[in-house]
């Protein structure tokens, strides 16, 4: 496995997406505002938790993530963690570990906190809600973002009717189209269930099914080498 391949894999860690399987956009500090849509109302979603999800390649499994959901009156913190290791004869080749805070408040995101050490190489991103606008910082290089962003973490529904997601890796505004496939019968949680089936394209790649009560069960897509990527609720 060339390191290409190995670089690949980091766009599973919180699904965020990663620079090395999209096109990346000129972007500024300052974002243009995502399209207005409807939004699930968080004070009943999600319920409060932990959910474990195994990260495959080609069946092999080469990781996991877990995210955690914890509210406080009309506060709801996700806590994200993500690691991916890639061993060849028994050494590990590439190590990948995410972890994330995003608070929400009144149904807005509010603050978002990640560290990434992408194989040695560190991400920081550090935005808070300041004057309506989301302001901080990438690595130390300034950003700015309009209210009602949603990070690209997909474990937000919502985040299929938006037109632009935030990488929460890399801090940058990526574009999206997203189209509706309808429900089909998958296997997650170890067992065949109706999930509602979305496919992404544009900066983000993504095949993603939602439950009915609206929860990320599965997302897939397919590495530059042809190798199967999935992420399945366990």
């Amino acid at each position: 496995m060339n390191m290409r391949n190995l670089v690949m894999l980091a766009a599973i860690l919180c699904l965020a997406a990663s620079s090395t399987l999209a096109q990346t956009a000129s972007t500024t500090a300052t974002q243009s505002a995502p399209s207005a849509e409807p939004r699930v109302e968080l004070a009943a979603f999600p319920q409060p938790g932990k959910l474990t999800y195994a990260v495959m390649r080609d069946g092999d499994r080469i990781g996991s993530q877990i995210v955690e959901f914890q509210r406080n009156g009309d506060q709801l913190l996700v806590l994200t963690s993500v690691k991916i290791e890639v061993s060849l004869l028994g050494i590990t080749i590439y190590r990948f570990v995410h972890r994330s805070e995003e608070e929400w408040k009144a149904g807005e995101l509010a603050r978002l906190s990640t560290n990434t050490d992408d194989d040695g190489d560190k991400r920081v991103v550090d935005l808070r809600l300041v004057d309506g606008k989301l302001k901080g910082n990438y690595n130390g290089q300034a950003k700015e973002f309009p209210l009602g962003m949603i990070p690209a973490s997909f474990w937000h529904p919502d985040s299929m009717k938006q037109t632009r997601l935030l990488d929460q890796v890399k801090g940058r505004n990526r574009q999206i189209t997203v189209k509706d496939l309808g429900t089909e019968t998958i296997t997650a949680q170890g067992k065949q269930l109706r999930a509602h089936h979305y496919s992404v394209t544009g900066q983000i790649k993504r095949e993603v099914w939602y439950g009915p009560d609206g929860r990320l069960e599965k997302l897939q897509f397919v590495g530059k080498d042809g190798s199967e990527i999935e992420m399945v609720l366990r």
